[in-house]
């Protein structure tokens, strides 16, 4: 038995027709085209598309093609497709700049129902020992919105930090200002919860 080395095509689309037509060209082509990509490895690959690159809540068709690269050939495949789950649609702050010591609450809205025993959200800072909360973050099966508290730890100098929130593989962010005890905070930023209503609604 020989194992003949592989070479790998992935294609995702939103759009059968993005997907390609002929087994002589592996690649997806169009407005439909979401990704093209050829992942490293033999005969076993495991492959992660970047964040940002999938859409939650969004049906995708796609193909694996691929071809020995020694005798190579076409390149044949069959269509599949998957639909993503939920993400993390905003994340808001009560406050957006706090003093030393200080604190705020801040929510998480998800863009459809979490499901019952699905994954926590996930919450990050871009540099640590600025502000403290905890993580992850369990969300009840059926809610759409989480709130936690974020306190502020001690700093000798106005610092930004960046508070990132991760569901499912989907990430939004959002920035606080953390400065010196004593100091005059000025927001920085105005937001309204939740991010989105419909018309006629009182925020």
């Amino acid at each position: 038995t020989c194992a003949l080395p592989i070479s790998y095509r992935l294609v995702v689309a939103t759009d059968g027709a993005a997907l390609p037509r002929t087994a002589t060209n592996p690649n997806c082509a169009g407005t439909g085209c979401v990704l093209n990509v050829t992942p490293e490895g033999a005969t076993n690959v495991s492959y992660a598309p970047p964040v940002g690159v999938l859409l939650p809540e969004t049906t995708y068709l796609w193909e694996v093609h691929g071809r020995s690269t020694i005798q190579y050939g076409d390149w044949p495949a069959e269509v599949s497709q998957f639909t993503t789950g939920a993400g993390v649609s905003s994340l808001t702050l009560n406050s957006y700049a706090l003093n030393s010591g200080g604190s705020t609450t801040g929510t998480i809205y998800l863009s459809g129902a979490a499901p019952s025993g699905g994954p926590s959200i996930t919450l990050t800072a871009s540099q640590s020992g600025i502000v403290q909360f905890s993580s992850p973050i369990g969300v009840a099966g059926g809610g759409n919105s989480v709130t936690f508290s974020l306190t502020a730890l001690t700093v000798t100098q106005s610092t930004a930090v960046v508070i990132t929130a991760t569901y499912n593989g989907f990430s939004r962010s959002t920035s606080l200002t953390v400065s010196p005890a004593g100091t005059s905070v000025v927001p920085s930023e105005l937001a309204f919860s939740p991010g989105s209503v419909a018309g006629g609604t009182t925020v």
